[in-house]
């Protein structure tokens, strides 16, 4: 049986990985989950996994964090992230495999098959090290790349873009829901800020949702398709979206 680690601090997340694996593969045994950098890496020490399946961001820290303080690495790695395509460049240039949330059951099984194939310690601990490197990299840009400045009456915020679940049009005003934080409402339209929050993982999933990948779950494609985010909100996903969400996710 093939050992499975599965670190992702969102309960929803981990069930919906252990049952991908449980309708998926026969031979793979899911040694035990961890919900922290601190909690995976004792789990990794105690449960000799051969595969873990990797959160990115972790309530105590990062993946990378937890990677860091592992001297060698003798499992397979598959990251599960929402990060946008701005912070997917480390994995490309890397080779390293990664999918993103919502996870895409096809696309989970590919990556489970690739990850049987045994690859060499000491060429996993070079492509994970020099991934680490490349990712502090990306890290190091300036703070005013991750933020925003939004105007709402007479009030002023400086938000981090990481903070914004989801954006919903109501006639000519935008809500933005924030996590640990009352929404805000602004008196300008979904449209206008659509380009912008695409560039930080965002998508549009209807004419009145913009959602952060980060936060989502999972997406039923059907009968009625929706997107359940972290915080159990259901956004509908609309007909002429369906196709681009799924080429997407």
């Amino acid at each position: 049986m093939l050992r499975v680690l599965i670190i992702d601090d969102e309960a929803h997340s981990r069930d919906f990985i252990s049952a991908l694996i449980r309708n998926n593969f026969e031979d793979i045994s899911i040694v035990g989950q961890a919900n922290s950098v601190r909690s995976g890496i004792k789990a990794i020490r105690t449960l000799a996994p051969e595969i873990v399946l990797l959160d990115i961001k972790l309530p105590d820290g990062t993946g990378f964090d937890l990677l860091a303080a592992i001297s060698e690495i003798h499992f397979r790695i598959i990251f599960i992230t929402a990060f946008s395509e701005h912070a997917l460049r480390a994995f490309r240039v890397n080779a390293v495999d990664y999918l993103l949330k919502p996870i895409e059951e096809a696309l989970f099984i590919s990556a489970i098959e690739k990850a049987r194939q045994t690859i060499d310690s000491e060429q996993l601990n070079n492509k994970i090290r020099k991934l680490l490197n490349d990712f502090k990299q990306e890290e190091s840009e300036p703070l005013k790349n991750r933020k925003f400045k939004l105007k709402a009456g007479n009030q002023l915020y400086l938000l981090n873009i990481d903070d914004v679940i989801r954006l919903e049009s109501d006639k000519n005003y935008t809500i933005f829901y924030l996590q640990n934080r009352e929404p805000i409402i602004v008196t300008r339209s979904l449209k206008e800020f659509e380009k912008s929050f695409m560039e930080y993982g965002f998508v549009r999933v209807h004419k009145s949702h913009i959602v952060n990948r980060m936060y989502v779950v999972s997406y039923h494609a059907s009968p009625d398709s929706h997107l359940l985010l972290n915080n159990d909100s259901i956004i509908p996903v609309s007909i002429r979206k369906k196709s681009a969400l799924s080429k997407l996710i």
